[in-house]
């Protein structure tokens, strides 16, 4: 990676919890974000947050459940963001889970996200740094 190269931090599956907290992690590293919902709407407040701290961030639609979405939503995060280098990515879509303690979950109960995030890295291609 060139020093004068942006970075660039891509989180899939941001809602109010981990995945906000992870992009304002990233933005106070002066990392642009960019961040895929299925509603990108619901990610209006989160990206005006970042912007108005001086941080960089896009937020892009993406139902993960999808191939076709996955697809046009990494393109889109190619063209807006064509001189950034990819240096970290963070899958945290999620099925529902069994509303149980998470040392008490069995593999059964973890299988479909894990899955669910492994298609998603698959189709992906991305470029890392």
């Amino acid at each position: 990676m060139a020093s004068s190269q942006r970075t660039l931090a891509i989180l899939l599956g941001v809602g109010p919890g981990t995945g906000a907290a992870l992009a304002r992690a990233f933005a106070k590293t002066h990392t642009a974000v960019a961040l895929l919902a299925r509603n990108k709407d619901k990610l209006d407040s989160l990206v005006s947050e970042i912007q108005q701290a001086g941080g960089e961030a896009s937020p892009f639609s993406c139902d993960v459940t999808e191939r076709a979405s996955v697809e046009a939503a990494f393109e889109a995060i190619r063209a807006q963001f064509p001189q950034h280098a990819c240096t970290a990515a963070v899958f945290n879509a999620n099925s529902p889970l069994n509303p149980a303690p998470f040392l008490e979950l069995k593999e059964e109960d973890l299988r479909p996200n894990v899955e669910l995030n492994l298609c998603v890295l698959s189709v992906s291609d991305l470029p890392y740094e």
